[in-house]
């Protein structure tokens, strides 16, 4: 997750630098397995994102397992 947090950070200060935007705001996607990480990546760093949009989340008896190895990583 810390290279998503880094590609999230550059975009802010892109935005910063560029636009003159220290509040950027920045809207997470996550579809089907990428929901999953979205997830993941929220937990930790929700205080930069703006927006988080889930589509086609994993069904929640398989979540847990799924999770678990997609989190891990």
């Amino acid at each position: 997750m810390e290279d998503l947090h880094e590609i999230t950070l550059d975009i802010k200060n892109y935005a910063a630098q560029h636009c003159g935007r220290s509040d950027f705001p920045v809207t997470l996607l996550g579809h089907s397995r990428g929901a999953l990480a979205a997830r993941c990546y929220i937990r930790k760093y929700d205080a930069d994102i703006s927006k988080l949009c889930l589509t086609g989340s994993q069904v929640l008896r398989r979540a847990p397992t799924i999770s678990k190895k997609v989190c891990a990583s």
